[in-house]
C-alpha cells in the first residue's frame, strides 16, 4: 500500500471533519442529549470518595447504594472488584425487606 503524502492526508482529514460537522449540525437533539449525558456523568463525585461504612461487608448493599447515587454498573463492578454480571443481578432483584 502506498503511503499518503502529508497534503493528501490533510485533505482527507478536512473532508472527514466537513462530513462530521454536516452530520452533527443536522442532528442537534442527539448532540444536546450526548452533551447532557456527559455533563451528568461528570457531576458525580469520584466513587472512591463516597462513604459506604454503613454497609459493612455487604457487597449487595454497597452495589445498591452506588447505583442509587447514579453510578453505572461497570463503574461499580470495577471499583468493588467484582463481575459486572453480579452487579446486574443484584440490581435486577428487589432489595430484601427486613423483618421487624
Amino acid at each position: 500500500m502506498a503511503r499518503q503524502s502529508n497534503t493528501a492526508r490533510q485533505k482527507a482529514d478536512e473532508v472527514t471533519v466537513a462530513l462530521v460537522t454536516e452530520v452533527v449540525e443536522g442532528m442537534p437533539e442527539v448532540v444536546e442529549a450526548a452533551a447532557a449525558e456527559a455533563e451528568a456523568a461528570s457531576s458525580l463525585p469520584k466513587i472512591e470518595t463516597v462513604d459506604i461504612s454503613a454497609c459493612g461487608d455487604n457487597k449487595s448493599a454497597k452495589i445498591r447504594l452506588y447505583a442509587g447515587l447514579g453510578y453505572e454498573r461497570a463503574v461499580i463492578a470495577r471499583h468493588l472488584g467484582i463481575k459486572y454480571q453480579f452487579v446486574r443481578n443484584v440490581l435486577m432483584q428487589p432489595a430484601p425487606v427486613k423483618k421487624a
